[in-house]
């Protein structure tokens, strides 16, 4: 399973190694100190100790007191400076784990997650047309298809035309951020027989003049699978969820459906930008 790599050696409790305070740090932390909730549990209250814990420790890592690499005081730290059993410290920090706040590594400790990437939701037609330097497009896939009776329905084409069926790893800079699973009709997108031949379409689609309506719907939330994971390096069982998402395109004046995708994001690492 890939990792996210961290430093051989990070503090416990502070800045990572090589850096320091910088003043706006230092003014962001003064800022929200008044902000803060106690430094000290309340016992017998009306919130769990463990959410008491895990407000501490997220108001920590959202104030930049633990910047993003930070190894978070073990277990049994966390123990002692709150005089409390493992029994409250774990469910706390099950809870920033489930939220993207924090990251376990397996032999090396607990470490403040990097902040999530804002990924564009788009298909491979809206990735191609709409380029941007941030974002790359990695095609596991390239094939030509038959339409069943159901994608024919949404593709407004005929039973057992062509379609091209593209897989594809989308990426912001080095992290892997969507995976898209694309039946395309091919006769409405000249430029994407680029791909069909191996290599980056040279003609895409451009400006608003072209570009029709994208229609997309939130299907399933759950955990990938082990395919999923090892192309989003990110854990089997991580949360995420699947986009369905048709494309159309303007054909005449006329609003046409040319995509028909589906696209898989990590929960705990990627936010969806939705363009207006």
């Amino acid at each position: 399973m890939v990792r996210k790599r961290f430093p051989d050696t990070a503090p416990v409790g502070g800045i990572p190694d090589g850096r320091s305070p910088d003043g706006a740090a230092v003014a962001r932390r003064t800022e929200t100190a008044a902000h803060a909730p106690p430094a000290t549990l309340a016992e017998g209250g009306v919130v769990p100790l463990y959410y008491q814990l895990e407000a501490i420790l997220q108001h920590r890592i959202d104030s930049g007191l633990w910047p993003s690499g930070t190894r978070l005081p073990t277990e049994r730290e966390l123990c002692l400076e709150f005089d409390v059993s493992r029994s409250v410290v774990r469910p706390a920090l099950d809870i920033l784990e489930s939220g993207g706040k924090i990251e376990r590594v397996q032999g090396r400790g607990t470490f403040v997650a990097a902040p999530k990437r804002v990924a564009r939701l788009a298909g491979i037609v809206g990735l191609f047309a709409e380029r941007s330097d941030d974002t790359q497009v990695n095609v596991l896939e390239v094939a030509e298809r038959k339409l069943d009776a159901d994608l024919a329905a949404v593709l407004e084409l005929p039973v057992g035309g062509a379609v091209t069926y593209v897989s594809a790893l989308v990426g912001i800079g080095e992290t892997p951020v969507c995976l898209c699973s694309s039946v395309i009709a091919t006769e409405r997108v000249p430029w994407l027989d680029g791909l069909m031949e191996g290599a980056w379409p040279e003609v895409a689609l451009t400006g608003d003049d072209h570009r029709g309506e994208c229609r997309a719907t939130i299907e399933t939330w759950g955990s990938l699978n082990e395919f999923e994971a090892f192309h989003l390096k990110r854990p089997v069982a991580t949360p995420h969820f699947v986009v369905h998402l048709i494309q159309s395109q303007l054909i005449l004046s006329r609003e046409t459906p040319v995509e028909d995708a589906w696209l898989v994001y990590p929960a705990d690492t990627v936010m969806i930008q939705v363009s207006g």
